[in-house]
């Protein structure tokens, strides 16, 4: 589990539109790929205005790399109040150790402002259970913000996830959803750019849904849910391609589903009902692509 300029770039995005403060819990810990102006450098490019008084801290010892950013020292910059980690076993320092595929402990339910998974779910078989663990550990108010690989992750963890989880399962159970994109990256990845795409249901149906992201990279989702009051955990969800096509109608293709701002998107021209079930070949379409980072 890592944060290297990609996906730092992508928590200063949500930084600047919804600013950190409180408790964080990191799902396992993450080892920094940035120095200390690193994030001084990013920050200032996404209008970010970090924490001052927090001291740069490093977690390499001597000899074994670069001086690079410790967890605690990057998100306390980003504006959290406290930091904390929970994993099966002790050998990263975690907070807490216990296992996610069982009942949260009492004393971490209700407890934090935002949840960052950074490449743990996937490891984790029992997936119903981490995210119901998910949900009793977010306060009301509180976002997940999940960092999950995708294609091209074989054999990494238990799972390569698909976008479609995690929009129709949040908006199922009531969360409001703020960001599902798709990042592109290389195995270098914290020197080639991350190509980083917008995500609406559909959008990869055709070329990109059946072999279209063959170019020798990798896919990791950022997805973005916020708790509500009446939100839920255990509602089971269908998938909203689908139930979109079931509905046939105008209403189903103009429903706004992601509460982030509006940009240029690129959409497949339209094709019929007929065509779309029955799989025939679209003209290649990319999906949105917002920035390269």
């Amino acid at each position: 589990m890592g944060i290297s300029r990609g996906g730092a770039r992508l928590l200063l995005d949500e930084a600047r539109v919804r600013p950190f403060h409180g408790r964080l819990l990191q799902l396992g810990r993450q080892t920094l790929w940035l120095k200390p102006h690193d994030l001084d450098e990013l920050a200032a490019l996404h209008g970010v205005t970090l924490r001052s008084d927090i001291p740069p801290e490093n977690i390499r010892p001597a000899g074994l790399g670069p001086p690079y950013l410790d967890d605690g020292t990057f998100f306390s910059r980003l504006g959290f109040d406290s930091v904390e980690s929970v994993d099966f076993s002790d050998f990263e320092g975690a907070d807490h150790t216990y296992d996610l595929n069982l009942p949260v402990p009492s004393e971490l339910r209700d407890r934090f402002d935002v949840i960052y998974d950074g490449g743990t779910i996937e490891h984790i078989f029992d997936i119903r259970a981490v995210l119901k663990n998910i949900f009793e550990m977010l306060v009301v108010g509180g976002r997940v913000i999940h960092a999950t690989p995708s294609s091209n992750h074989v054999d990494h963890g238990f799972y390569m996830f698909s976008p479609t989880f995690f929009l129709d399962y949040y908006l199922t159970n009531g969360f409001t959803v703020y960001d599902i994109l798709l990042a592109e990256y290389d195995r270098e990845h914290n020197t080639v750019p991350w190509s980083i795409h917008e995500y609406e249901p559909g959008c990869l149906d055709g070329h990109f849904a059946f072999g279209g992201f063959d170019r020798g990279k990798l896919l990791l989702i950022h997805a973005v849910a916020e708790k509500r009051a009446d939100s839920t955990w255990h509602k089971i969800p269908q998938q909203r391609t689908y139930t979109n096509l079931w509905k046939e109608g105008a209403a189903a293709s103009k429903e706004a589903v992601i509460a982030r701002p509006a940009r240029p998107r690129m959409h497949e021209p339209p094709r019929s009902l007929l065509d779309r079930l029955l799989r025939r070949p679209a003209p290649m379409v990319v999906p949105n692509k917002i920035a390269e980072y």
